[in-house]
């Protein structure tokens, strides 16, 4: 009952903090100052997503699209800063959102037409999206992975507790995949080599 009414007014200052977060860390990506902040915001963020999703089965659009500014700004401030062109560096997060959007969006179309029902929501698609922003398309892929590891793991625990799941029982996805994307995120900001964004 409590999710269902600060979701709403969650959205606005969620995109508001996050747009606050995302110029300056696009103006100055290498500062110290911007990227706390930005971690801050994308904690705060993931920790929303996967507890609503968890609660209410449903993804904050405010959320999704707080984690977007702060994902483009981060790619942008950094691809610019080595010196490579606005245009590109928007292609190639562009390709990556609708990579990971777009298998996710098959995904649930192809489950809908074998079983009739959905499987996957759509605010897991645009969770897709906005973990490709943040993350790449590899780095989703990754996060992907862990994420419904997770999951599996925790369908397993039921299992072995003796409260098993049955078939039409439902996984909230976003609430192990945005802490996966905060995971992966934090893992290619302590060791950059592992980041398949920067060109």
């Amino acid at each position: 009952m409590i999710a269902r009414v600060l979701i709403p007014k969650s959205d606005g200052a969620a995109v508001a903090v996050s747009l606050v977060a995302a110029l300056p860390l696009a103006a100055l990506p290498g500062e110290i100052l911007p990227q706390t902040i930005a971690a801050v915001v994308v904690a705060c963020l993931a920790a929303w997503i996967a507890w609503q999703d968890a609660t209410t089965f449903t993804i904050p659009d405010g959320g999704v699209a707080g984690l977007v500014l702060v994902g483009a700004a981060l790619r942008l401030g950094e691809g610019l800063d080595a010196l490579h062109e606005a245009r590109f560096v928007l292609m190639g997060l562009a390709v990556d959102a609708g990579l990971c959007a777009g298998t996710l969006l098959l995904l649930r179309e192809l489950f809908y037409r074998r079983r009739g029902y959905d499987g996957l929501g759509f605010g897991d698609v645009k969770l897709g999206l906005a973990g490709g922003v943040l993350l790449g398309a590899q780095g989703f892929a990754w996060a992907t992975c862990a994420a419904c590891a997770l999951a599996l793991a925790v369908v397993l625990a039921r299992r072995i507790a003796g409260r098993p799941m049955g078939l039409r029982d439902r996984i909230p996805l976003g609430a192990f995949l945005a802490p996966a994307i905060l995971l992966a995120w934090a893992v290619v900001r302590i060791i950059p080599s592992l980041d398949a964004t920067r060109m």
